[in-house]
């Protein structure tokens, strides 16, 4: 996974931060425990009150053991009704999300989803490995449950929207984001534990 803007925190007292293989980072990171997988990159500082590094990880900012939760008070993720439509593709399938009712999304591998700009309130969202996403514009996805992106997923937007205007809010209790994917926007899981 890349992030190339934005730091991430762990808001929780003893919270966890694992950062995955083969990961680049240029975001500074916030938690009481921090992992950092084999030969992950971060190109920012680190403020931790314990951090395990495995072979080939880097920092290339500060490293300093201060961590103090919690970072920031997060705004609550209001509760929010779920539709009934499930969206599913197959392997290598375009497909396109407009306004409805949308239960969850299961984004097949190797396949393309566009997603036109609203506010969509789902349950769960799965996406398979080599997938894109296009985000048309200015969209917000509520998810109830969990999120599970797979490995080299690309979210995209078009040239000139802003980061802000892509919000993901969880509920849920897990958000896992696969190795060497990219995301854009600004992703708020209070509750959740996030996995890089």
């Amino acid at each position: 996974m890349t992030v190339s803007s934005g730091d991430i925190g762990v808001n929780e007292p003893k919270g966890i931060l694992e950062v995955g293989p083969n990961n680049i980072l240029t975001s500074s990171l916030f938690a009481s425990r921090m992992v950092l997988g084999p030969a992950s990159i971060v190109n920012g500082n680190a403020f931790f009150d314990k951090l395990t590094r495995t072979k080939g990880a880097e920092i290339f900012g500060k490293d300093e053991r201060t961590f103090q939760p919690p970072l920031v008070e997060f705004p609550i993720v209001l509760d929010f009704p779920v539709g009934s439509i499930s969206v599913k593709n197959k392997p290598g399938e375009e497909i396109t999300v407009s306004p409805a009712t949308v239960k969850d999304v299961h984004g097949a591998p190797n396949s393309k989803i566009t997603v036109n700009p609203r506010t969509y309130n789902v349950e769960s969202i799965t996406i398979g490995n080599n997938s894109t996403i296009i985000f048309l514009g200015t969209t917000t996805v509520n998810i109830k449950k969990n999120a599970t992106i797979g490995n080299n997923v690309i979210f995209s937007q078009p040239n000139g929207l802003p980061l802000s205007a892509i919000k993901i809010n969880s509920q849920g209790r897990e958000l896992k984001i696969g190795n060497n994917s990219v995301t854009s926007g600004v992703i708020t899981a209070p509750d959740a534990a996030l996995t890089l």
